[in-house]
């Protein structure tokens, strides 16, 4: 999903190039285009490895029960990811659009609409999926696989607890790419690897909270995720605000 809202923010990139280069100089605007994928796919991998770094440790710490409710709520994950990736793409086109007008202005405002938009539907599909994690886990698993519906249930209860995290990552990303804080982003990716396996680990073997941990580890890990890029974003002077 975020390779293919990466291919949208290079064409729109190069579809109003020769007027961004008003804004930032027509070297800037080469790098930026030739940098924008590699952070993309680090960010869609480290996505991937969550679901995975879950299936060992469930696998591991609680046996074959939790590691297939693991892998039967992981659909809840690409939900988020969809979710997050249209809101990014939205607004890295509609900021694109109001670069290429040499409208920084116009651009700030869009980006606070969107991160506004972002927060409210983050608080809307977690209040959804805790309230009804029951009928989610059962579409998710069927009249069989009756018996592994607890375990579900409390694995996407505890990864909806990220839902903002992510939408949030997800729409800082292209603003930061945008500066040249691909180290940033990189480093994000590697936060919430680390981050979740340790807190994984912890919630696990220490705690004892079942999948309920699993999720909420992954929900953790992607806070930590979005604290370099939240950094960098406050910490300079960007184009969007």
């Amino acid at each position: 999903m975020l390779i293919f809202c990466d291919i949208v923010n290079i064409l729109y990139f190069c579809k109003v190039r020769n007027n961004m280069t008003k804004v930032w100089g027509d070297r800037q605007v080469k790098k930026i285009v030739r940098k924008m994928p590699m952070p993309n796919f680090t960010a869609e991998l480290s996505l991937s490895a969550t679901n995975l770094v879950d299936g060992i440790v469930a696998g591991n710490f609680y046996g074959s029960k939790a590691l297939a409710a693991v892998g039967l709520g992981s659909p809840t994950i690409f939900v988020f990811s969809i979710i997050a990736g249209l809101i990014g793409t939205g607004n890295s086109v509609l900021c694109s659009r109001s670069f290429g007008q040499s409208s920084k202005d116009a651009a700030s405002r869009i980006f606070s609409l969107s991160a506004v938009w972002a927060i409210v539907l983050s608080i809307i599909f977690t209040a959804i999926i805790i309230l009804a994690d029951g009928f989610i886990a059962n579409i998710f698993c069927g009249t069989k696989d009756h018996y592994i519906i607890p375990d579900v249930m409390d694995y996407i209860t505890g990864f909806s607890l990220g839902a903002a995290f992510i939408i949030l990552r997800q729409l800082l990303m292209p603003m930061v790419n945008i500066e040249g804080g691909n180290r940033q982003i990189h480093l994000s990716s590697f936060l919430i690897l680390f981050s979740d396996a340790v807190f994984d680990m912890i919630f696990s073997a220490w705690l004892d909270w079942g999948t309920f941990g699993l999720g909420a580890a992954s929900a953790l890990s992607y806070l930590f995720g979005c604290l370099p890029l939240i950094w960098f974003f406050i910490g300079k002077r960007l184009v969007c605000r």
